[in-house]
């Protein structure tokens, strides 16, 4: 007790002594304490304008979609009495093989009457420049192979057209696969079609002429004027020994009343057989008056080919314009290959 209350009285003398000496009351002044400045760190933020790549995405091209085209009418054939498989392919301007392929469940050698072949023709697309379809050069630049006259086309009942000329081989030695490229066209270009077509028989001896025949599926307008050129043929080699000599014998020509058909019937005689044939067939060729081709027919010996006697042929060739005023006939043997 005594000690706090001595305690007491020295803390009062003591504040006296210091309010005599300064006459007022010392104020504490506490310094604030200082709040380090905010670190400002400047951040490269996006701009607001879009940033352009230096690639950039080309925007999508429209595509044209073609229109759809109609599909045409397949042609087809109805085999009626006297016709066979090679006069029906040369009747619309393709090989033999293209037909037997179009139509490979038929017999060529066994076609009923009635039979309905299909025949692998399509119109062709009009194109503003030519180019042939074998892509090949004529074999020489000597016009050994030349078109004979003019060429002629006659309408059909379907709506297309033949196109019919005569090729020649001024040359002196015997050609092959000669072939005619036939353009048709109208008046106002907006109508034209083209077709490259092998002559009937493959070989062309030297000073002698063959008929070619081109096809056109209608409709085909009525004002078309026609074009025909040579295009291809091979030279045959000296020693070339795949073909046999062969000539037509006796033959008799009977001619219908009206003149635009006619059977044609005789034997072929066969030279120098020393191995089988692969092939001997004879086209009969019908010229009107004026010397136009008018009809052509191709007749095929059946096989095995037996060449040690003359080989007997019946066949009609008939006109697809004028009467017949004459017909020639052409025959060509070929042995077998191995």
């Amino acid at each position: 007790m005594q000690f706090k209350l001595w305690k007491l009285i020295s803390l009062i003398l003591l504040t006296a002594v210091l309010f005599a000496l300064t006459g007022c009351l010392i104020e504490i002044e506490y310094l604030p304490t200082q709040t380090p400045a905010p670190t400002t760190t400047v951040l490269d933020l996006p701009s607001s304008k879009p940033t352009t790549s230096s690639t950039e995405t080309p925007l999508p091209t429209a595509t044209a979609i073609p229109s759809p085209t109609a599909t045409p009418e397949p042609v087809t054939f109805t085999v009626k009495e006297n016709t066979d498989m090679f006069s029906i392919a040369l009747y619309y301007g393709i090989t033999l093989d293209e037909l037997k392929a179009a139509n490979p469940e038929v017999n060529p050698n066994a076609m009923s009457l009635g039979t309905v072949l299909l025949i692998p023709v399509t119109p062709t697309a009009p194109s503003s420049q030519r180019t042939p379809a074998s892509g090949l050069t004529p074999a020489a630049a000597d016009g050994s192979v030349v078109i004979m006259g003019e060429p002629v086309c006659y309408p059909e009942p379907l709506g297309g057209v033949y196109c019919l000329v005569s090729v020649e081989n001024n040359g002196e030695e015997r050609v092959e696969n000669p072939s005619v490229y036939f353009a048709i066209s109208n008046q106002l270009q907006s109508f034209s079609r083209e077709a490259i077509v092998f002559s009937p028989l493959n070989i062309l001896p030297a000073g002698a002429s063959l008929p070619v025949m081109a096809y056109f599926a209608g409709p085909v307008p009525a004002d078309v004027s026609v074009l025909a050129e040579v295009e291809n043929w091979l030279p045959v080699m000296p020693d070339d020994s795949r073909y046999a000599q062969a000539e037509v014998g006796e033959s008799q020509i009977e001619l219908a009343e009206n003149q635009l058909s006619a059977q044609v019937s005789g034997e072929i005689i066969v030279k120098s057989i020393d191995k089988e044939l692969h092939s001997l067939r004879l086209l009969a060729a019908a010229y009107d008056q004026a010397g136009n081709v008018v009809g052509l027919r191709l007749w095929e010996a059946d096989s095995p080919i037996n060449a040690d006697a003359p080989i007997p042929f019946s066949t009609f060739v008939y006109s697809i314009s004028q009467p017949i005023d004459k017909i020639e006939l052409f025959t060509e043997a070929r042995f077998q290959t191995p």
